[in-house]
This record gives C-alpha cells, sequence and structure tokens, in this order.
C-alpha cells in the first residue's frame, strides 16, 4: 500500500496538499502552527478549523479551499453544527462550546482561550497552562479539554479586527463577559472536576 497509504490520516493529507503544490516552506508554516494550537481532546473537526486557522495566521490562505478539499476527500470533515456535543465527556475531558454570535464571519482569525489557573496565594493567579481553539466556519469554538478534579478554569475571547489587526479580549466570569481585566481577575474562577462540560453563552 505503500508509506503514505498507510500512515495516519493527517499524515496522508499532509502528503497530498505537498503532492498538489504546496511547497515545504508553507507546508512547515501550516504544520507547524497547527502544532501549537490543537489541544489533548482535538478531534478531526477541531483539526479541520485548526488548519483553516493556521493558514489565516501564516499568510498561506490561497490553500484553504486545498485543505477543505482533502478533508472531504479523506471523509474527515463532519457535519460539526449537528455533531459537536454528541461527545461531551471522554476519558477526563470535557468539551468547551461557545457560539460566538451572529457575525462569526468576521471571526476567522479570533480564537477562545481555556486558562488552567493556580492561586498564588498572594492575592493573584497565575496561569498554568492555556490552550487556544479557533471559531470554525459556523461561528463555533469547540473542543475536548483536560478537567482534572478541584482544577480553577477560566476562558478569554481574542476577538481580531479583521481591518486593523488589532485583538479585543472578552474575559470570561461567573456573571458573563467582560472587556475588563481587573474584573476578571477578581471574579470567582469556577471549580471544575472531571465530569464537566461547559456551554459558553455567545460574546454578543
Amino acid at each position: 500500500g505503500g508509506v503514505h497509504r498507510n500512515s495516519s490520516l493527517l499524515n496522508h493529507i499532509a502528503y497530498r496538499l505537498y503532492a498538489n503544490g504546496m511547497s515545504i516552506e508553507d507546508c512547515k508554516k501550516l504544520w507547524f502552527t497547527a502544532s501549537q494550537i490543537v489541544t489533548p481532546g482535538s478531534d478531526y473537526d477541531d483539526m479541520y478549523a485548526i488548519l483553516l486557522l493556521s493558514a489565516r495566521l501564516t499568510g498561506i490562505t490561497a490553500y484553504e479551499e486545498k485543505i477543505t478539499d482533502e478533508f472531504e476527500r479523506t471523509g474527515l470533515l463532519g457535519d460539526r453544527e449537528n455533531d459537536y456535543l454528541k461527545v461531551l465527556l471522554r476519558d477526563g475531558k470535557g468539551r468547551v462550546v461557545l457560539r460566538v454570535g451572529n457575525d462569526h464571519k468576521n471571526c476567522v482569525r479570533d480564537v477562545l482561550a481555556f486558562c488552567n489557573v493556580k492561586d498564588t496565594g498572594s492575592g493573584y493567579y497565575d496561569i498554568v497552562s492555556e490552550y487556544d481553539i479557533p471559531v470554525d466556519k459556523n461561528g463555533i469554538a469547540s473542543s475536548l479539554l483536560p478537567f482534572n478534579a478541584n482544577q480553577r478554569v477560566s476562558f478569554v475571547y481574542v476577538h481580531v479586527d479583521l481591518n486593523t489587526g488589532d485583538p479585543t479580549l472578552y474575559y470570561w466570569t461567573t456573571t458573563g463577559w467582560t472587556t475588563n481585566r481587573g474584573e476578571w481577575m477578581s471574579a470567582n474562577w469556577v471549580e471544575s472536576d472531571t465530569n464537566q462540560a461547559y456551554e459558553l453563552p455567545p460574546i454578543r
């Protein structure tokens, strides 16, 4: 069958992209950037959204259609709009879901950051780990993320203005979203456990 037929599906997609015109340098940009975004619970729908975001962040948007074609060709492009909530919990991971809102077409460079925080004992919190979840073509940020018992978590949504490139940060608190970082830092963090999923309220 050959190495590319018997390797993983994502490896096969990477090979197909290269075989159909993507340069080695652009391959490096695409996959290295994607490796910085992917989370331990990412599925193939997540990976598709991550690769599109990676292409946009690295300025190789000409390959977006090819990425979509290869995911469709291999049968990995699912119906995320209907299927994303089917797996809420798996192996100690919980699904986080955010529907961005009506203007999600302007959110192609946006990410939802999942923050695991630790009390320093001095009135401040350190972010000890963070996973960035891209927004897909349906305006949904969704991924399975690792949750631990007695873990304190919060979320930050980063919206990038497509005209200026300027980011706006929205901080999630127990009372909703705020752009005031001080309010976010003083809010009560959410205590999680290993059997928990979150559907966050829309930003706007």
